[in-house]
């Protein structure tokens, strides 16, 4: 599938509008929820790129 087919679904859903500008399109993500998600993504990558180290889970948090 190309990725004018998957932001087209993006828009479809509501997550991500579009504008053109000239021969360009700008996509902005208006989902608040998904923004939270990359910054979330991002504070778990360290500055050379790697994945961050996996936080210990709380014992509170463990399924048994």
């Amino acid at each position: 599938m190309l990725h004018r087919q998957h932001l087209a679904k993006l828009r479809l859903a509501g997550l991500i509008s579009a504008r053109r500008e000239g021969r360009r399109h700008i996509y902005t993500v208006d989902d608040p929820h998904i923004l939270t998600l990359v910054d979330q993504i991002f504070a778990h990558i360290t500055p050379a790129g790697a994945l961050a180290p996996n936080q210990p889970v709380p014992l509170d948090r463990v399924a048994v």
